[in-house]
């Protein structure tokens, strides 16, 4: 699959790697009410490994920790590196370029380095939309195409970012002939494309329809609530 390189979450494109990936080539469904603030239910601060979300009425912040690996011995041939039991101190000259806490296993040195906080809106390429009682984001891609997601509340409070089933999907369209997918001409040169590309005109109740017999069955991401977050270290386990 290809890399999201215009998401809203960094997180997405780690989450999405090795998936067959169901875009349209306009956000979905056309008659769904575009929504310009982000619903009371989905705000608060979530979790999602080494990531935290802290989602506004205007704004998705992300921030956390990525990681980052060194040979122990590089510790022994370069001076850029100061470790304490815990802590690791990486200096560009004398400016101190990072510190993070790192977890030692066999001979490489596992580093949570924090990344840089990132702040997304509702916008042209993002765009939520509301349907019915369901909730549907579609994210503008590089290759031109839409990514419909599906946003779903747990009884637990989790959420869930969830994807189009192609078989299902098309199982579906089958099934149900109000439902109308035209595959555009082929998107890229290779003799077989890894993603599905449609041009599609749903509307809410084809959505609907779809979430209700099931074809929004790809998890994505499991967002938890962040009660109280510690960044995990990785462990030998």
């Amino acid at each position: 699959m290809k890399l999201i390189t215009r998401t809203l979450l960094v997180l997405i494109v780690t989450a999405i790697l090795g998936c067959k990936m169901v875009y349209f080539d306009k956000p979905q469904p056309i008659d769904g009410k575009r929504l310009t603030s982000i619903p009371k239910k989905y705000r608060g601060t979530w979790k999602y490994k080494l990531n935290t979300l802290t989602i506004s009425k205007s704004t998705i912040v992300q921030s956390g920790f990525e990681t980052t690996k060194i040979p122990l011995s590089t510790l022994d041939t370069s001076s850029a590196y100061i470790k304490s039991d815990k802590t690791i101190y990486k200096f560009e000259g004398d400016h101190l370029e990072y510190k993070g806490e790192y977890s030692l296993i066999r001979d490489t040195l596992f580093i949570q380095k924090p990344t840089e906080n990132l702040e997304h809106g509702l916008n042209n390429s993002i765009i939520l939309k509301k349907v019915g009682k369901y909730f549907i984001l579609n994210i503008l891609e590089d290759n031109g195409m839409w990514q419909v997601i599906q946003i779903e509340k747990l009884d637990n409070n989790d959420i869930l970012l969830k994807l189009l089933d192609n078989d299902k999907l098309l199982e579906i369209v089958e099934k149900d002939k109000l439902i109308e997918l035209t595959p555009p001409s082929r998107m890229n040169n290779s003799k077989e494309s890894r993603d599905y590309y449609y041009a599609g005109n749903l509307l809410q109740s084809d959505i609907t329809a779809l979430i209700e017999a099931g074809a929004f069955s790809d998890t994505l991401i499991n967002l938890s609530e962040n009660l109280q977050w510690l960044s995990p270290m990785i462990t030998d386990k």
